[in-house]
C-alpha cells in the first residue's frame, strides 16, 4: 500500500489542483486497505494482547507469549543471505533460474519485460506497473524473510499484465517477432511444465494412488511416525513439543520452545521440582522431542533464548521422572512421572 499511495502522490505532483481530489482519494483507498487488514490486528489483540504479534512485544506485553519470534524473525532477515547491490542486481535472475533463496518462478513474468525497452509508447499504466513492481521487489529485497514465491503473489499478476502486453504488442507488430514470440512461448511452458516435475516429483506416487497418505508422511516426515504411536496411545492428556510440525498429532499439545511460547517461561523456575509442578498444573503429561530441530534452534544467536531450558532439560532427563515411550528417527516420546510435590 505505501509504495501504491507514492505512485499516486507522484503522478499527481505536477497537476496541483488536482491535490485535494487527490488526497481524497489516498485517504478512501487507506480506509479501504485498513478494513481489509484490521482483522488480523483484532485476532492477534485478542489472542496474545498485542496486535502486531510478534513485534513490538517490549511496547505491548504479550499474554503467554514473548518477544524473541519477532527478533528471531529480524535476525534471520539480517543473516540468512547477503542483501548487497550485487545479489539485487541479479535478483530477477535468481528468482527464475535458482529460486533466490525460496523456489524458483515461471520465466513467463519477467522474460518479456526487456522488450518494451524497444516499445517507444507504452501506455502509463503499464509504467506505473513496472514502477510498482521495481519498488516492491527492492523493499521486500530488504524487508522479507527470503525472496519465496508466496511473499511475491502481490505482484504475479500485475507482470503478468506487463508481460502479457508486450508479447500481444510484438505479435501484432512483426511476422517474423511473431513466430519468435511463439517459439519463446513454448519455451516457457515446457520449462514450466520441467520446474514443476522437479519440485514436486516426489508427491507423485501419493497423488496417483500408488502410496498411502501414511507412507507418503513416513517417508518425509521423520517424526511422523513418532506422530503416529503419540495418536494411538490412549493416556495422553497434554504433549509438550518441541519440535515444528505438532498439528499431525490428534492429541493436545501445547509448543514449548522458548522462540515460539511464553506460557511455559523455564527462566522463572528455580529448580525441577517447580517447573514440573507446573507442567502438572498444565496437565502435560508428555515430551515429544526432535532432537536434531532442537539441536538446530538451539545455537547461535537463539541459544540464550534456550539457556534456561537446557539446564531444567539435562535435569529432567537424568532423572527418573521420564519414561520413554516411542524412539524413531532421533525422534522422543517421553510420558512424565510426577513426583509428590510438596506444597
Amino acid at each position: 500500500m505505501p509504495l501504491f499511495l507514492i505512485i499516486i502522490i507522484l503522478k499527481f505532483y505536477k497537476h496541483k489542483k488536482y491535490l485535494v481530489k487527490t488526497l481524497n482519494s489516498i485517504t478512501i483507498f487507506s480506509i479501504i486497505s485498513f478494513v481489509i487488514f484490521a482483522p488480523w490486528l483484532v485476532k492477534n489483540l485478542l489472542f496474545t494482547g498485542n496486535p502486531f504479534y510478534p513485534f513490538f512485544g517490549r511496547f505491548f506485553p504479550s499474554r503467554y507469549l514473548n518477544q524473541a519470534p519477532g527478533e528471531f524473525y529480524l535476525h534471520i532477515i539480517a543473516t540468512l543471505f547477503k542483501r548487497n547491490f550485487l545479489n539485487l542486481l541479479f535478483l530477477p535472475w535468481n528468482l527464475t533460474m535458482k529460486g533466490a533463496w525460496g523456489d524458483a518462478i515461471s520465466p513467463l513474468y519477467l522474460i518479456f519485460v526487456p522488450f518494451l525497452l524497444i516499445i517507444k509508447k507504452a501506455p502509463k499504466a503499464i509504467r506505473h506497473i513496472l514502477i510498482f513492481s521495481f519498488f516492491y521487489l527492492i523493499v521486500g529485497f530488504y524487508s522479507l524473510l527470503w525472496m519465496s514465491k508466496r511473499y511475491l503473489l502481490q505482484i504475479f499478476p500485475l507482470l503478468s499484465i506487463v508481460s502479457a502486453f508486450a508479447a500481444y504488442y510484438l505479435i501484432d507488430k512483426d511476422k517474423i517477432l511473431k513466430y519468435f514470440i511463439s517459439l519463446l512461448l513454448f519455451f516457457c511452458i515446457l520449462f514450466n511444465l520441467v520446474l514443476l516435475t522437479g519440485q514436486n516429483y516426489f508427491k507423485f506416487p501419493v497423488v496417483f494412488g500408488f502410496e498411502t497418505r501414511d507412507q507418503y508422511l513416513s517417508r518425509r516426515v521423520p517424526t511422523y511416525e513418532t506422530i503416529k504411536y503419540l495418536n494411538q496411545s490412549k493416556d495422553v492428556k497434554m504433549v509438550l513439543f518441541l519440535d515444528e510440525r505438532p498439528y499431525y498429532s490428534d492429541k493436545p499439545y501445547l509448543l514449548g520452545s522458548p522462540l515460539d511460547q511464553g506460557l511455559v517461561d523455564y527462566s522463572q523456575f528455580k529448580d525441577l521440582e517447580e517447573l514440573l509442578e507446573e507442567f502438572n498444573r498444565l496437565k502435560i503429561s508428555h515430551l515429544f522431542i526432535h532432537e536434531p530441530w532442537l539441536e538446530k534452534r538451539n545455537r547461535g544467536w537463539a541459544a540464550p533464548f534456550f539457556e534456561p531450558f537446557n539446564k531444567l532439560w539435562k535435569e529432567l532427563k537424568s532423572s527418573n521422572y521420564l519414561k520413554l515411550r516411542c524412539s524413531k528417527n532421533e525422534t522422543y516420546l517421553y510420558e512424565i512421572l510426577y513426583p509428590k510435590i510438596k506444597r
